[in-house]
């Protein structure tokens, strides 16, 4: 299984994206994109690869123990980028801003999913939620950023999940496995909304 933890954005805040990506798609700058579906949305905290079918409780289980202790906290949508940043960006993305509990959530979960042996994609966390992708090179980002309205709203963040990510040909599907509430935020755990 490809497998990632995650902080998927509740629907008030993914109808936001929703209708700012929509205004996007249709200036001449957007045209050219193509653009997920807003089902697809979530920030990435921890992405593990390929992980056995075998060793998804012994993963859920350090996952909650690390969650235990870590703090509920606020996140902010923040402005539009071509990630990554370099000559050949692929995918539009808005930032996430979030304060130093944002910080220690990624690193209790990075740590306990360590020490239970599991091992993760060593880039630092780049809080994003990817909006579109570019196949050939990206059309200039003045356009689409003067365009982006929903800079700034934010929203609490409460609960991590882990998804399951299928590469097919029209794209990566993602499926929640499971939900898990941070330590101030709930009870042990749920079954994917």
């Amino acid at each position: 299984m490809r497998l990632f933890f995650g902080v998927a954005p509740a629907a008030p805040l993914r109808a936001l994206l929703q209708s700012g990506s929509d205004e996007l798609r249709r200036l001449p700058a957007g045209a050219g994109l193509r653009w997920l579906d807003p089902a697809s949305y979530h920030m990435t905290l921890a992405f593990l690869g390929q992980v056995p079918g075998a060793r998804l409780e012994a993963l859920l289980a350090a996952a909650r123990g690390g969650l235990r202790e870590a703090p509920a906290c606020q996140a902010a949508l923040g402005e539009l980028v071509w990630l990554p940043q370099s000559s050949r960006p692929r995918v539009l993305a808005v930032m996430v801003r979030g304060d130093e509990r944002l910080l220690a959530v990624h690193a209790a979960l990075c740590q306990a999913l360590a020490r239970a042996g599991f091992a993760l994609e060593r880039r630092p966390l780049l809080p994003h939620i990817t909006l579109a992708r570019c196949q050939r090179r990206p059309p200039d980002l003045r356009e689409l950023a003067g365009a982006w309205r929903s800079g700034g709203a934010a929203w609490p963040v409460a609960a991590v999940t882990l998804f399951e990510s299928r590469l097919l040909p029209g794209g990566a599907r993602y499926r929640r496995l499971a939900t898990l509430p941070l330590g101030d935020a709930g009870p042990a755990g749920s079954p994917p909304a």
